[in-house]
């Protein structure tokens, strides 16, 4: 099965960067943000294992004023 990705030749070719983007130097406020967009389950078991800056973000109680579950994540049939 063929890759979706461009080789890095091509990338050059057409112009685009073959770089990836450091999701560390994002802002703390910023990275709170998305992560707060996460339901709580993902939080819990793999967001705040990634790294010690999110593992911070994920135990700030501004993290959780709204707790998001749903019920089919924690019971599946």
């Amino acid at each position: 099965m063929a890759s979706s990705s461009i080789t890095e030749k091509e990338a050059d070719a057409y112009g685009e960067s073959t770089t990836v983007p450091n999701w560390l130097q994002l802002p703390r406020d910023i990275t709170a943000n998305i992560l707060q967009r996460l339901d709580t389950i993902d939080i819990v078991t793999s967001v705040c294992h990634v790294c010690p800056l999110w593992w911070n973000i994920c135990k700030d109680p501004f993290m959780w004023r709204t707790i998001k579950i749903q019920l089919s994540e924690c019971f599946p049939r």
